[in-house]
């Protein structure tokens, strides 16, 4: 019972953590409303692919299409993060689960869901985003495969790896196929007689060989991609011997039907509500399979590798060579197997506690690839336990998931690595069994150092990015956008992002952005020019389909377009041009009339709009005084007195201008192009604002120097409830 409530405060603990880690990060790049943008469109008008762009598979839409539909959900940024925790939190369990099957240790257990939560901290910047779907299919289909081997149940292992394999193939093909590869191959060595086994494993290696060199094609003259895939190939090869010397000849027709029969089933299932859905099957093709093709092309993010990644890669291989040349576990052989797997923890868990110049995941990624065959290599001679395969297929999988990060290696690489960590903490506790039972008089010592560096290692990383969870929350305030009502975005950017909101709402009609920043159309409710939405529309949208968004935004005066200045510069700088015929209109056409921080709104050249959300310094009337120019849509109250402060914390005061008889305003109404819309008047107070007005007022200069953008503007009424916020702009 105790270990019970201990697992449930745990869990509590964990999902805490990732809602406060989830509600205070907005990533600039914005591939949260790219997705959620197309699901939106997709809930509301079908037509997958040709209409309705996309990058991903049908099942990722028609997945969330049913969440939508059965519990009445909106796509935006709120739902996106609770939907996301729950990917999280579900791969963590099923990896907790894993290494609780194979070692019946709760403290094993809790350490895995710790480590694992951290290792998938990424989750925090895509959120519903494929990959956190991704992730969980892929811990569903490696504890669930693990649990039929373990039961001797091959027929639900086939069941199993059709219907995973076929949900993450229609999600995103090149992880799905991945994964059948692991499922096939694992079934074509454990099928038939021994001669037939050992076909099918000089098959499989063959294969360990060609396919991470035939999906690399592309780019594989690059020197990282060849890094990468030599070092799957090594990683593969020893495994395949030990399944090879693990088999079980318990796959036949019937278990090769239930596989193809699930997965064909899942698939024509998927399938067919994309076509009832308005999308042909050639555009489903084309969706599916032919488009991602040309993806690594298109676009990629190379591995930074770490030093001695070739080298520990070829010292892992030529170690598992001579460990397969003896027909017995030699004792020496299985010493230095378990000197590897200490170390290799020591070295990890360094990691884990930031003591190392790499993260955890890039460890897993780089390091843990060629040491997955170590972590679960036998320790004694004669035929596999079921348990032992179970955790041989959990490697299989993590080592051909790790392709993930093949051609973009961002957030993928935790996503494909993330199973390092329960074929790590199950090998870690085997050799400290296997220590334990060679040395009793050392047992209690050994189990007892070995448990204690694993809970400190898996407290410590939870607990940091628990306490950075914690400041971030406490220390920010709701964003209070619709769709975004909770987000929790630093200060600036949450100033930031409202001021843009406020003048698209009033000043747009279409709303367009470079790159796909779409997080804005559903704060704002204001529509795209065509639902063919990317975020790097310029290489990835057709000329047509960008013909097409140039003749709407010509037709709309009132059509806008957000700029992320800083993620185009960063395209531009590593050679990702932004050029064709839509970038050199919006060139041509627009201009900018907001530059605040790293973003820019644009409008039509010629057009003029008013600021709003917008303050000004300039010289006042005396030589001590300066005056600030604000310029506001409306305010819920009558204002009493203005706050200037520090943008960031400790958001020390730097001057506050009462409204009263001695300090004045000056209020002006404006139109929308900021023009005077009527006399000026001299008040003693500002009364509640029901249309757009500039006003000033004069206060003394700072006594600091400050640069304007690290400036805040509060407007607060009588009771010092906050009405309005503005940002200082030059």
């Amino acid at each position: 019972m105790l270990q019970v409530f201990a697992g449930i405060l745990i869990a509590t603990a964990l999902a805490i953590t990732g809602y406060w880690l989830l509600f205070t990060t907005f990533m600039i790049y914005d591939d949260e409303g790219y997705v959620l943008w197309s699901l939106h469109n997709f809930t509301a008008h079908g037509h997958l692919y040709n209409e309705v762009f996309t990058q991903y598979g049908p099942f990722f839409f028609n997945y969330y299409d049913a969440l939508a539909r059965i519990f009445g959900l909106t796509f935006d940024n709120d739902t996106s993060r609770l939907i996301t925790l729950f990917h999280w939190m579900g791969a963590t369990a099923f990896c907790a689960a894993v290494a609780w099957r194979q070692t019946r240790s709760y403290l094993v257990m809790a350490a895995t869901a710790g480590l694992t939560f951290v290792y998938l901290w990424v989750m925090i910047s895509e959120p519903s985003h494929p990959g956190g779907l991704l992730t969980l299919l892929v811990a569903t289909g490696a504890a669930l495969g693990a649990w039929a081997i373990e039961r001797e149940r091959p027929q639900a292992f086939a069941i199993v790896a059709g219907a995973i394999g076929a949900a993450l193939a229609l999600t995103k093909i090149n992880v799905g196929a991945f994964f059948l590869f692991t499922a096939v191959a694992w079934m074509l060595v454990n099928t038939g007689k021994a001669r037939w086994g050992r076909h099918a494993a000089w098959l499989v290696a063959v294969s360990c060989l060609l396919l991470p060199r035939l999906l690399m094609q592309s780019l594989y003259s690059l020197p990282w991609v060849a890094t990468f895939a030599f070092l799957v190939a090594a990683a593969a090869l020893p495994l395949v011997f030990q399944l090879y010397r693990s088999r079980r000849p318990e796959h036949g027709t019937a278990t090769w039907s239930r596989l193809v029969g699930t997965g064909l089933l899942a698939a024509a299932v998927v399938i067919g509500c994309t076509y009832w859905r308005g999308s042909t099957l050639v555009e489903l093709m084309q969706g599916i399979l032919l488009d991602p093709l040309r993806h690594p092309v298109v676009y990629h993010v190379p591995v930074q590798w770490l030093p001695m990644t070739r080298e520990l890669a070829l010292g892992s291989l030529a170690f598992a060579a001579l460990a397969a040349t003896r027909a017995r576990v030699s004792g020496w052989i299985t010493s230095v197997v378990i000197a590897l797997r200490l170390g290799a923890g020591l070295w990890f868990f360094a990691a884990c506690v930031g003591l190392t110049t790499f993260t955890m995941p890039k460890f897993g990624f780089v390091y843990g690839l060629p040491l997955a065959w170590i972590m679960t290599a036998p320790l004694h001679d004669g035929p596999a336990t079921p348990a032992e395969r179970a955790r041989l297929w959990v490697a299989w999988v993590f080592v051909w998931q790790s392709l993930h990060a093949y051609p973009v290696a961002g957030s993928q690489i935790n996503w494909g690595t993330f199973l390092w960590v329960p074929v790590f903490t199950v090998g870690w506790h085997e050799a400290l069994c296997h220590v334990a039972d060679r040395s009793p008089r050392l047992r209690l010592f050994s189990l007892a150092t070995g448990g204690t560096i694993l809970a400190i290692a898996a407290a410590v990383a939870v607990g940091d990015i628990t306490q950075k969870g914690f400041v971030r929350y406490r220390s920010s305030t709701p964003l209070g956008l619709p769709g975004a009502t909770q987000l929790r975005p630093p200060p600036d950017m949450n100033s930031t992002l409202r001021i843009l909101c406020d003048n698209i709402t009033a000043h747009g009609g279409l709303l367009f952005s470079l790159p796909g920043l779409y997080s804005f159309n559903i704060w704002t409710g204001k529509p795209t020019p065509t639902l063919a939405n990317a975020t790097h529309w310029f290489s990835l949208l057709s000329v047509a389909q960008q013909k097409t968004i140039i003749a709407r935004l010509e037709s709309d005066p009132r059509a806008c377009v957000v700029v992320q200045r800083f993620i185009v510069d960063f395209l531009h700088a590593t050679g990702f041009a932004t050029t064709g015929p839509l970038y050199d209109y919006l060139m041509a056409d627009f201009e900018p009339a907001l530059k605040i921080d790293t973003y820019e709104l644009w409008v039509h050249r010629g057009r003029t709009i008013a600021l709003y959300g917008t303050a000004r310094l300039s010289p006042g009337a005396a030589g001590d005084l300066r005056r600030l120019e604000l310029v506001v849509s409306r305010t819920d109250h009558p204002v009493a007195w203005i706050e200037v402060r520090n943008l960031f914390p400790p958001y020390n005061l730097l001057g506050k201008p009462l409204i009263n008889a001695v300090h004045r305003v000056w209020l002006t109404p404006i139109d929308e192009a900021g023009a005077p819309a009527g006399p000026t008047q001299i008040l003693s107070e500002i009364p509640r604002l029901t249309r757009p007005m500039r006003f000033s007022v004069e206060f003394p200069l700072l006594s600091r120097p400050m640069p304007p953008t690290h400036l805040l503007v509060v407007l607060r009424a009588s009771n010092g409830r906050a009405v309005g916020e503005l940002r200082l702009v030059r």
